[in-house]
């Protein structure tokens, strides 16, 4: 699948600068140094052609301004991609209950209590720093705008960077993770929460995400 690519806005009014209590986590501290913020946009009509998730980007100094949230929807695996031929299913199945445009409630065939609704998301370290041994974010999602996140990218778990003597924390503003040292905390449709080890297999997380894959799953790291 091709890398995310983002868009640009730049305006922004004084009440979209409010920092909202309830939509930040209190373990979270980094997200105020991010000099822009954003919001995703997955599989709509406004993405470049190629490109399953794209997003609208307010540049700094805008950005840095504006209130950060922590928490975004669930589009699932990839969003709401097409069936594949002869309408076997393929993707379709772990589509989330939030993919891009949506304006009524779905069914869930798993069911409320198996399906992720929201997740922790940190934002976005400056990629190209990284690559200098500089730790720094750039991004941040803006509350205004936290629209839903496919989990095709798994959730941010840090490395070890040796030639920079540095620990990258994984966090890219197209993942979900959490400054939590080993989880990071999602929301069920149900209203209760699932602590997700960040080493969790690829495909039970691909599980607990879709919503129509009638498939068990493993949260933890094994």
């Amino acid at each position: 699948m091709p890398p995310p690519s983002g868009g640009r806005l730049t305006r922004c009014g004084g009440r979209l600068q409010a920092r909202v209590p309830a939509f930040t986590c209190p373990t979270q501290n980094i997200t105020e140094n991010a000099d822009r913020a954003f919001f995703h946009m997955v599989n709509g009509p406004e993405r470049p052609a190629g490109n399953t998730l794209w997003g609208a980007l307010f540049g700094a100094p805008d950005g840095a301004q504006l209130g950060p949230s922590n928490y975004t929807s669930n589009a699932g695996f990839i969003g709401r991609l097409p069936q594949g031929p002869a309408n076997i299913p393929q993707w379709e199945q772990w589509e989330g209950p939030f993919t891009n445009r949506s304006r009524t409630r779905q069914p869930v065939a798993d069911g409320n209590s198996y399906t992720m609704a929201f997740g922790e998301h940190v934002g976005g370290l400056d990629a190209g720093l990284v690559g200098q041994g500089i730790i720094k974010m750039r991004d941040k999602l803006a509350w205004i705008g936290a629209g839903g996140l496919p989990t095709a990218w798994g959730i941010a778990n840090p490395v070890y960077m040796e030639a920079y003597d540095v620990i990258d924390t994984g966090h890219r503003w197209f993942r979900y993770g959490s400054e939590h040292p080993q989880v990071a905390n999602f929301s069920r449709i149900d209203g209760s929460v699932a602590s997700v080890q960040k080493g969790v297999r690829v495909m039970d997380w691909r599980n607990f995400t879709g919503m129509n894959d009638r498939a068990n799953f493993d949260l933890g790291n094994q």
